[in-house]
């Protein structure tokens, strides 16, 4: 079952500095656990993303999202 969810992460292309980043380390451990995550932006706006998403996908959970209605552009 973990692979299947893991998956999610390897089926989108990432920056390598995403992948690597000490930074967010912390945060992708903690989402590792999880088979979902709820990363919530600080505002709701047009083409803002943050990298709460990106650490939710680089972990292998999936994010239920709200926020950026353009999110797949």
């Amino acid at each position: 079952m973990r692979t299947a969810n893991a998956s999610v992460a390897r089926n989108r292309r990432v920056e390598r500095q995403l992948l690597h980043g000490a930074r967010d380390h912390g945060v992708r451990c903690v989402f590792r656990k999880y088979r979902y995550a709820l990363p919530f932006e600080n505002s709701i706006e047009d083409d803002y993303v943050t990298e709460k998403v990106y650490n939710a996908l680089l972990s292998g959970a999936l994010p239920l999202y709200i926020g950026a209605m353009d999110i797949a552009d």
